[in-house]
């Protein structure tokens, strides 16, 4: 059995997972920290609310609080580089076209994959010019 012949990981067969943590569930640690802002009665997230929804507090430190709770109520959207370059008047095409083989014939196909046994001027008859043994 060559490298060529090895299966890659993309080749094998999916396996049922077993054992393990469930995924999503929390480690010792988290939850361990969890437990205890809970156990606190307010966590940071829920204080920076209610000092940017006091209206009572001074509109600077509404605004700070609002900026600092904001990542973690409104997640960033994901940013896609892209870059746009080119004449505006002559903007690219996109030709999604497929070319498709044709399909051959058993004949044909046995004609360019000869096979163990077959007499090699056959084999070489089905081979392009260039690649015929000169001999």
């Amino acid at each position: 059995m060559t490298a060529a012949d090895t299966p890659t990981t993309a080749q094998l067969p999916k396996r049922r997972k077993y054992g393990g943590r469930k995924k999503g569930s929390r480690n010792k640690a988290t939850a361990a920290r969890e437990a205890e802002i809970a156990k606190s009665g307010l966590t940071p997230l829920q204080y920076m609310l209610r000092v940017m929804r006091d209206q009572k507090a001074p509109k600077e430190m509404r605004l700070e609080a609002a900026k600092s709770a904001a990542p973690y109520v409104h997640p960033k959207l994901a940013q896609i580089a892209m870059e746009h370059s080119g004449d505006p008047d002559k903007p690219v095409e996109h030709n999604h076209n497929v070319t498709v083989r044709p399909q051959l014939t058993k004949e044909e196909w046995l004609k360019l994959h000869p096979v163990a046994g077959q007499s090699n001027d056959v084999a070489a008859a089905a081979r392009p010019a260039d690649q015929r043994d000169p001999g």
